[in-house]
């Protein structure tokens, strides 16, 4: 990855800084990993986007390069592509079948985030303090919950910050002007 940085001109493009970030629930360790490129007076020059599909392992190193890559394909480009579409959120009906063993006193409050995601689930084994439960999470949860964090694109040019970004970032729009 540092190799990769280091490969590119970061001047050419006006990149000030690099910096990524992930989103994990509950449910799914991690869900996606951002890599944005912030220019001069804190702006969001691009982003890249990186889907971590349930049925993949999560590897930070290879989420942290291909976000990178599509960030600066963004930049590179001066255009979006790798449209996160409503056509990916169509319900097929798939489901992963996932365990996870709880100990007792955390075992409440997953079932509460099962609950309100509407998935289903079973106590296939309770021993001691421990609880280890089987539930169906729908193929598709990474994408879901990929656009509820406003995201459309997965290489995006002169994106608005979310929420997240202007706070913890102090990212100011390219639309608000300098």
């Amino acid at each position: 990855m540092i190799k990769e940085i280091n490969e590119i001109n970061l001047d050419e493009y006006g990149i000030k800084e690099i910096d990524f970030y992930y989103k994990g629930t509950k449910l799914v360790d991690n869900i996606f990993t951002s890599c944005i490129l912030i220019g001069e007076n804190r702006t969001l020059l691009s982003r890249g986007i990186t889907i971590c599909s349930p049925y993949d392992k999560h590897c930070k190193e290879t989420g942290r390069s291909y976000s990178f890559g599509r960030a600066l394909k963004a930049i590179k480009n001066k255009k979006n592509s790798g449209n996160i579409n409503d056509n990916h959120l169509r319900w097929d009906g798939e489901y992963i079948l996932r365990t996870r063993k709880l100990k007792s006193k955390d075992f409440k409050e997953f079932i509460k985030i099962l609950q309100d995601n509407l998935i289903e689930w079973v106590t296939i084994s309770e021993k001691k303090d421990i609880k280890t439960i089987m539930f169906k999470l729908p193929r598709l949860y990474s994408i879901i919950i990929t656009r509820n964090m406003s995201f459309t694109w997965k290489c995006e040019y002169k994106p608005t910050p979310n929420n997240f970004e202007k706070t913890f970032y102090k990212l100011r729009d390219m639309k608000d002007g300098l």
